[in-house]
């Protein structure tokens, strides 16, 4: 089988990143004129209608009633808890900070993995971890108060994401390793969409959303949510995984800018600066400088 070369996957590696950049400005944008809960819920629902297709045409409904109960479960921890608990920070911090809070992902991954999988932590990733959690006091200390404040509840909201998505990882790698991840991905959006649904009704906005917030509410569900997913699936085919992983780093590049050019957020030397050392201590943690993952990445 012939090896893909940087070409076949560099357009879809940097779209990906622009349109998952795009999910924290467009719930900004959506959050306050739908809710939290209602922002999570249609986010979660319109994307697994683009993804529910691809789950008959490539034949996979069988994998996913066959493990639904797991499935359902993950579902809790990589769509319903995760994407409310953004939606809720995104009323408090901008943009840009949620995004970068993103990129700590793979360290809580890391993590979990550690004490629930029992995989070693060197003395290199632990370094990471160090650097990345350094980066995330000095990203948010003129933020984080001993007082709760909304920006306090906000960060907190964006690391309980982060932290749902490194259990969700080390799961689906435990008990659902085998499984297409096509199945898993929709069987994960329709039990978030179970779950969320009463709420949503319970907590339905006073008055109809307008016609921007309901234009941000459908791009967000169907291409930064479903669409988007095709497309990792994609890249990570063409190009591997830790390729994938890299999409992490390069999405608040893009979100930092929307919400700079569009919102009117801030953007300080500091801001940049914690979010380079965030960046690369997570890179240590999932080892992109090793030189076995890094020179498997075809350049040619």
């Amino acid at each position: 089988m012939k090896k893909s070369s940087y070409h076949d996957w560099i357009g879809i590696f940097f779209l990906l990143s622009a349109i998952w950049g795009g999910a924290f400005f467009f719930v900004k944008i959506t959050v306050f004129e739908f809710g939290f809960i209602g922002t999570s819920f249609l986010r979660i629902f319109f994307g697994m209608l683009i993804l529910l297709p691809g789950l008959f045409l490539r034949n996979h409904f069988k994998q996913l009633k066959n493990h639904w109960k797991k499935i359902f479960f993950i579902g809790l921890f990589i769509a319903a808890i995760p994407w409310t608990t953004y939606s809720f920070a995104l009323q408090y911090i901008s943009a840009g900070l949620a995004s970068i809070i993103n990129a700590t992902t793979p360290m809580f991954g890391a993590i979990v993995a550690s004490i629930w999988l029992k995989e070693k932590l060197n003395s290199i990733k632990i370094f990471g971890l160090i650097l990345g959690f350094l980066g995330i006091f000095m990203l948010s200390h003129d933020d984080i108060h001993l007082e709760i404040d909304n920006a306090t509840l906000g960060i907190l909201a964006a690391l309980v994401s982060t932290t749902c998505y490194g259990f969700g990882a080390c799961y689906i790698k435990k008990y659902l390793s085998t499984i297409p991840p096509v199945a898993t991905s929709t069987g994960s959006l329709i039990s978030a969409s179970i779950v969320l649904l009463p709420f949503a009704l319970f907590y339905m906005p006073d008055k109809i959303p307008s016609i921007s917030a309901w234009g941000s509410i459908f791009f967000l569900g169907f291409i930064c949510s479903g669409y988007a997913y095709f497309l990792y699936f994609g890249l990570v085919k063409k190009a591997g995984a830790t390729v994938g992983l890299l999409v992490t780093f390069l999405i608040p590049v893009f979100a930092i800018l929307y919400g700079f050019v569009f919102l009117n957020e801030k953007v300080t030397l500091w801001m940049l600066f914690s979010a380079l050392i965030i960046v690369f201590g997570t890179s240590l943690v999932i080892g992109i400088f090793d030189k076995k993952k890094f020179f498997n990445i075809s350049l040619n």
